[in-house]
C-alpha cells in the first residue's frame, strides 16, 4: 500500500494552493469595498469591483483543470484510506485474538513473546501508512476554499447528452439536515429530490422536456373540454412569452416608459439555473422576476432539497446591471465558482453551489 500512496498525483496541490491564495485576498478585498461604499464615486467603486470581480472568475478557470485533476486522485487516495484503516484493524484484532489464546494455554510463553513481536511489527506498518495517507489527505484540502469541493463532480455542461449511468444526486447520505440560522414556516416533513418540479394545482407536474410553464389553474391546461369559455384565456404562456412590464423595470422614464406603463408589453427570455436531478437528467428553472428565492422551504420560488440547503438559502435580484445572487444567512453558505460569498454579480456560466446542490447560472 506504501508504493500505492507514493503513485498518488500531487502536481496539481501546489498550483491550487497558490491560486486559493490569490482568491483569499481578492475576496477579502470585495469584503472591505463593502465598507468603502458610499465613500468613493460609484464610477470608481463599479470599476474596481469589477475588476476584482473580473480576476477572480479567471483564477477559478484557470483552477478548473486542475481540480478535476486533484479530485481523480483524491478519489484514489479516498479508497487506499479505506484500505489501509481496515487493515489497522484487522491487525489490532488479531492481536486481541494472540492475547486470548495465549491466556488460555494455546502459546508457549517463547512462542508466544514471537508472535506478539510480529503482531506489533504489522500494527505500527499499517498506522504509519495511515499517518501518511491522513496528512496526504490534508494536503488535498488545504488546496481547496472548502473541503467539500473535493467531494461534488463538476455541473454538468449545459445542453450535454447524458451518456453511461446517470450520476448520483447531490445529495450526502446518512446525514441529518443541519439546523437553519432562519426559521421559515412550519418544519420540513417530507423529503423531495433535489430539483424536484412544484406540483400544479391538480396535482400533476411538468415534464422535463417542456419549457418552464408558470403555475396556472389546471383548467387552463386542457384549453378544451373543461377549458374556460374565452379560448384566448386558455392559452399557457411560456418562459418567454410578451408580458406586461412591470413599473419596477421601467428605468429612466421618457416616452418609452410611458408606452410601456400605458400597458404595452415586450418579449422577456429569463435567465436560468441549471442542476442535475436524481435520475442524471438536467432540470432547468428560470430566474423570473425581480426577486427568486432558493431553499428548502416549500414557499420558494426553486425549491431544493439538498440536506445541506437551509429553508431559506439564498435570492438571485434583478439589480440595474445584472443579476446578483444574494446569501440569507444559510448554515453552510453559498458559493460562486468555488468561492464563498455573501453578495455576487452573476456572469453566464457561472457555478452556484448551495449546501450540497450545485446550479449553473446561464443567460439565454
Amino acid at each position: 500500500m506504501l508504493d500505492d500512496l507514493k503513485a498518488i498525483d500531487t502536481s496539481a496541490i501546489e498550483e491550487l494552493q497558490r491560486i486559493k491564495g490569490e482568491q483569499e485576498i481578492l475576496s477579502d478585498r470585495l469584503t472591505k469595498m463593502e465598507e468603502k461604499k458610499g465613500k468613493v464615486s460609484e464610477e470608481v467603486f463599479m470599476r474596481v469591483r469589477q475588476d476584482y470581480e473580473t480576476r477572480m472568475h479567471a483564477l477559478e478557470q484557470e483552477a478548473a483543470p486542475l481540480k478535476e485533476a486533484a479530485r481523480t486522485e483524491y478519489a484514489r487516495l479516498k479508497q487506499l484510506l479505506d484500505e489501509i484503516g481496515a487493515a489497522v484493524r484487522t491487525a489490532q484484532l488479531d492481536r486481541e485474538e494472540l492475547e486470548l489464546r495465549h491466556e488460555l494455554g494455546e502459546f508457549s510463553q517463547e512462542k508466544y513473546d514471537g508472535l506478539v513481536e510480529e503482531h506489533e511489527a504489522r500494527i505500527r506498518e499499517h498506522q504509519e501508512q495511515l499517518t501518511e495517507a491522513e496528512e496526504l489527505q490534508k494536503r488535498f484540502q488545504s488546496a481547496f476554499l472548502a473541503p467539500e469541493e473535493l467531494e461534488v463532480p463538476p455541473p454538468t455542461a449545459p445542453g450535454a447528452e447524458l451518456a453511461g449511468e446517470p450520476s448520483p444526486p447531490l445529495e450526502l447520505a446518512g446525514e441529518e439536515p443541519e439546523a437553519d440560522t432562519q426559521e421559515v414556516g412550519s418544519p420540513d416533513t417530507d423529503e423531495e429530490a433535489p430539483f424536484q418540479e412544484k406540483a400544479t394545482a391538480a396535482g400533476s407536474r411538468v415534464p422535463e422536456e417542456e419549457p418552464f410553464v408558470p403555475e396556472v389553474d389546471a383548467m387552463l391546461r386542457d384549453n378544451g373540454e373543461t377549458g374556460s369559455a374565452n379560448p384566448e384565456a386558455d392559452v399557457v404562456p411560456d418562459a418567454t412569452a410578451a408580458i406586461p412590464v412591470p413599473p419596477e423595470m421601467l428605468a429612466g422614464g421618457g416616452e418609452d416608459a410611458q408606452e410601456f406603463a400605458g400597458g404595452s408589453t415586450m418579449l422577456i427570455s429569463w435567465p436560468k439555473l441549471i442542476g442535475q436531478a436524481e435520475d442524471g437528467s438536467t432540470v432547468e428553472y428560470p430566474v423570473a422576476g425581480s426577486t427568486t428565492s432558493l431553499g428548502r422551504d416549500p414557499e420558494n420560488d426553486i425549491v431544493l432539497s439538498g440536506k445541506k440547503v437551509s429553508r431559506r438559502h439564498a435570492e438571485v435580484v434583478l439589480a440595474e446591471d445584472g443579476y446578483v445572487i444574494r446569501d440569507l444567512g444559510s448554515t453552510v453558505g453559498t458559493l460562486v465558482n468555488g468561492v464563498q460569498v455573501t453578495e455576487w454579480k452573476l456572469s453566464n456560466g457561472d457555478s452556484v453551489q448551495l449546501g450540497d446542490v450545485v446550479l449553473v447560472f446561464m443567460e439565454t
